[in-house]
């Protein structure tokens, strides 16, 4: 694979246009904290812990608007940074001190993007000519003399990701333990994730080769895709619902707790839009508007109103609304017992359930476990403001 570094080489330059086309939609990103883009390219940020040992930061306890002189295109949420694609195509990251009003840390200078992932330290990256582009960092970089979160991700290394047969990809999502990467055609390339996440580095600094060694869904033709902790999400071009993975608590929606490597087919005969894979549970949207849950449910992130009872097959949580879009929280330094979803309607009401123990509903407060929200709860209208 080719090396980019910071200022792109120019042999691996993209080609793509100084104005990248753009269709306002809504983006929810939830890691220990959330990141919501609405229909005007606003970004609001809230929840999340102020943990320095393990890079979780606040902010704050209801939905917050971020950089109010800039709109963006995507957004993703992270364990120790966070990243987002401007509607120019600039793609900027920026940390807990910049969240508090710190400035945009400008990523891959001269580049331009259409979409981000990023999971545990790793990073996908679309540019402008659709192309796959992959970076991470390990945690300080003390070994390159780089200190500071400004100079690490000026300084980020990136590495073009060639998968024989696709030269132009659509959608990505980077999960806990492996990564999913849809072409525009529709297949669907999957590869675990060697080692420590956070390890693209050697013992003096030295860049790793990315051993990424890609599995094809052969047969099939996707269009979303969901990458969660240890089991991932597809919706084929039919909206047939697809999931395999572990399954220890039902978050294939197969009606057991036995894992599969094969995609297994999830409700059959209703026709799914969106879908969310989050640590132990999973989400999705019918194309009637409807959200389903099912696996893990010890906070109420199900939203059938019960907690302790993990659902092993797809539970339909919401009637005669219309949802457009849902996040499943996917945070490995979170308890189990601390996750939530989120989801937000065509009018802009964002919804949420779970646990609040993070603040990460946005109603305000914290809340201990026994007051998780066990039912959607609405937390704000987007466009009120």
């Amino acid at each position: 694979m080719s090396k980019v570094e910071g200022k792109i080489e120019t042999k691996a330059k993209s080609k793509a246009k100084s104005k990248i086309e753009h269709s306002p939609s809504y983006k929810l990103s939830a890691s220990s904290h959330n990141l919501i883009l609405d229909l005007k390219g606003r970004m609001w940020a809230f929840g999340g812990e102020d943990y320095e040992d393990i890079g979780f930061y606040y902010a704050g306890l209801k939905p917050k608007h971020l950089y109010k002189e800039w709109q963006f295109k995507d957004v993703a949420a992270g364990v120790i940074h966070d990243l987002a694609i401007s509607t120019d195509g600039r793609l900027w990251a920026f940390d807990k001190e910049s969240a508090s009003g710190g400035l945009l840390v400008q990523v891959l200078k001269g580049e331009k993007f259409m979409s981000v992932s990023t999971n545990s330290g790793r990073t996908l990256a679309i540019r402008a000519d659709g192309s796959l582009l992959a970076f991470g960092y390990k945690f300080g970089a003390t070994e390159k003399g780089i200190t500071t979160f400004n100079t690490l991700m000026e300084n980020v290394s990136a590495r073009i990701v060639n998968i024989k047969g696709s030269k132009n990809f659509s959608k990505i999502s980077v999960g806990t333990s492996r990564s999913l990467v849809l072409d525009s055609r529709g297949n669907l390339f999957t590869w675990e994730h060697p080692g420590e996440a956070y390890d693209d580095e050697d013992d003096e600094g030295k860049p790793l080769a990315l051993k990424i060694v890609p599995q094809t869904i052969k047969g099939l033709k996707f269009k979303e895709i969901s990458a969660g902790a240890a089991h991932c999400l597809a919706i084929d071009k039919g909206g047939n619902l697809w999931a395999f993975g572990k399954n220890r608590y039902g978050e294939l929606g197969n009606g057991t707790s036995v894992g599969s490597e094969i995609p297994i087919l999830v409700q059959k005969g209703v026709k799914f839009k969106k879908v969310s894979a989050g640590r132990v549970h999973s989400l999705a949207i019918d194309i009637s508007g409807n959200v389903w849950a099912f696996g893990y449910n010890s906070s109420g992130q199900i939203g059938d109103g019960t907690k302790d009872n993990n659902r092993l097959l797809p539970l339909k949580v919401t009637d005669k609304q219309n949802f457009v879009e849902v996040v499943a929280s996917n945070d490995e330094f979170l308890w189990k017992t601390d996750t939530y979803s989120l989801a937000v309607e065509s009018d802009g009401s964002l919804w949420g359930w779970g646990s609040n123990t993070c603040g990460q509903l946005g109603l305000g407060k914290r809340t201990n476990i026994s007051n998780n929200r066990l039912v959607p709860t609405l937390i704000k209208v987007l466009s009120d403001e």
